[in-house]
């Protein structure tokens, strides 16, 4: 069986999830709690050397990066095929799998601008530096650092919320040009799970208006996929209300001077 260690509201755990859910097969989950550091315990990082979400082990052979799991299990689905039939359109599909890097980088900045830099805002500065001192990679302990310490002043949520602006045009796009309901056309694909969790953290802390003003597709797509049941499986055993609350309060705060400057 599939083993995947994941973090319940990590947007990449949510897109690995999502993946296995919609394709049908069995998997054992292990949760790491993010806050608590899990992912920088030694015996997790010979898996996953950045210590980070998701991990899949498939009989002992180990995958890192959401957008490559996603792309293996969906190679593998015991349900409808998740591989797009039309090879221009598969290759699509992994093009937006490619785009993954700058969308989590952009879900990540607005999360760590907002609600995610309370907690550490709770502690000492020293306890501060030593969570980023256990951060193997010293360019996310900077960002972790700069977002905590500036918020919304950050210049880094500009250039991120031009990031996601840009996701939702392009969605709106590709779903016009395919004449959807889903970004392949007619056949849900890996396409829809690449994007659906990066939409969704952008929809969490208060910036759905990147799109529902001006992309009807895609707040019809959104709509569809967030009531599919495999979307239902992946989510809501993971998800707090009393922290989707805090998201979208803490959201709202920092980003409605910005979207109405």
């Amino acid at each position: 069986m599939l083993k995947l260690y994941h973090a319940g509201n990590s947007v990449c755990s949510i897109k690995a999830r999502l993946a296995l859910e919609e394709a049908e097969l069995p998997w054992e989950g292990v949760e790491l709690n993010l806050g608590r550091g899990d992912q920088h315990d030694p015996e997790y990082m010979t898996l996953n050397r950045a210590g980070v979400v998701p991990t899949l082990i498939d009989a002992g052979r180990v995958l890192v990066e959401s957008s490559i799991i996603i792309d293996y299990v969906a190679g593998q689905s015991a349900g409808p095929s998740l591989i797009p039939s039309d090879p221009y359109r598969a290759a699509r599909a992994r093009q937006w799998c490619l785009r993954g890097l700058a969308m989590h980088a952009a879900a990540n900045t607005v999360s760590f601008a907002s609600f995610g830099r309370l907690p550490m805002l709770a502690k000492t500065p020293a306890d501060r530096d030593a969570i980023y001192a256990r951060m193997p990679d010293p360019d996310a302990a900077a960002k972790r650092r700069d977002l905590v310490d500036n918020g919304v002043n950050s210049p880094r949520v500009g250039a991120a919320l031009a990031i996601l602006r840009q996701m939702a045009e392009d969605i709106e796009a590709e779903l016009t040009e395919t004449k959807g309901p889903w970004l392949a056309g007619e056949q849900y694909s890996l396409a829809d799970i690449a994007v659906a969790a990066y939409v969704y953290r952008t929809q969490c802390v208060g910036l759905s208006q990147l799109w529902t003003d001006t992309c009807p597709n895609m707040t019809q797509w959104w709509a569809a996929l967030t009531a599919r049941p495999a979307w239902l499986r992946a989510t809501e055993p993971w998800l707090n209300d009393d922290q989707l609350a805090v998201m979208d309060l803490e959201g709202r705060k920092a980003f409605a001077p910005i979207l109405a400057a």
